[in-house]
């Protein structure tokens, strides 16, 4: 297992004590890993969460944008 995937994982460990994970999260992860840019999205306290996450995986070095940020380029396939 490379370190990016390591260090999501022990993300979604942290997560898991705070709130609830998706029942599929090891098809999550996968995708988290292989993806070259990833959008997040999500409102109130899930919102914070997302930014928190979104703020991990940027640490990783992967490209990361919250959706409504002014700084988040146009979503596109």
């Amino acid at each position: 297992m490379d370190k990016v995937k390591i260090n999501i994982k022990k993300i979604f460990e942290e997560l898991r004590d705070v709130t609830i994970i998706a029942p599929h999260s090891d098809e999550l992860l996968s995708s988290l890993v292989s993806s070259r840019r990833i959008f997040a999205d999500g409102n109130g306290r899930s919102g914070i969460i997302i930014q928190l996450f979104s703020n991990r995986l940027m640490q990783l070095g992967k490209d990361v944008h919250v959706i409504g940020e002014i700084t988040c380029p146009a979503v596109k396939k």
